[in-house]
């Protein structure tokens, strides 16, 4: 069988906090680039609320078209800060859990790919009610969501991933589309905490770089 195991879900809407792109990223010619392939920017007058519905109605259908026979559709949870609390400003994309979880009922071929950030006060809680909805692993992109994966404060929900034997899915090496915090984040030797505590790490794009004045943890 054929697995895709990074397949980002996305929206185009600043209202609502299941699917949210900050006007900033929405000016991104990167983020333009894609939103326009796949239809979103095609209907001028178009509300968000509907271009986003209508997204969900292409990527199932995409799905249904696709020979891949499975799919981790994914989640993003926001930035917060050290303290525990949302950090608004520093947020540039959420995808709520729920309405992946609710979507991928929606064809046998999805699955759920979680994102739940360490520091949220209700991180554990929220991993047992996610698990409970079907994750099959948890996703981070750290200078996305403000996270340091060395930090001792993520080792409870590391020790709480391994007894649920879910992975976790992180994004390395330089990130440019949602780039919020440094890209020294996503330097995969932050992850060995997680590895000495059992969790299973799936390292996204092995550490490489985009531009070659980049660093490269291949």
């Amino acid at each position: 069988m054929i697995y895709d195991m990074h397949v980002h879900m996305t929206g185009w809407t600043s209202e609502a906090r299941a699917r949210l792109l900050q006007p900033r990223a929405r000016r991104n010619p990167v983020v333009r680039h894609f939103a326009r392939r796949m239809g979103l920017l095609d209907a001028p007058g178009l509300t968000d609320a509907a271009a986003t519905d209508g997204l969900r109605t292409r990527v199932l259908a995409w799905v249904e078209a696709s020979a891949v026979d499975r799919f981790v559709l994914l989640a993003l949870d926001g930035a917060y800060l050290p303290d525990g609390s949302v950090d608004a400003d520093g947020t540039v994309l959420t995808i709520d859990n729920d309405e992946v979880a609710d979507l991928v009922s929606f064809h046998k071929k999805l699955l759920f790919g979680a994102s739940i950030h360490p520091a949220r006060p209700d991180a554990l809680a929220e991993l047992d009610r996610l698990t409970a909805r079907g994750a099959c692993l948890v996703k981070w992109i750290p200078s996305a969501q403000n996270i340091r994966p060395e930090d001792p404060g993520c080792f409870p929900f590391y020790d709480a991933l391994a007894a649920q034997g879910l992975p976790l899915l992180v994004h390395t090496g330089n990130e440019h589309t949602l780039r919020r915090f440094s890209n020294t984040l996503n330097d995969p030797r932050r992850l060995i905490p997680a590895l000495e505590r059992g969790v299973t790490v799936i390292a996204a794009h092995c550490g490489t770089r985009l531009f070659l004045h980049e660093r490269s943890y291949f």
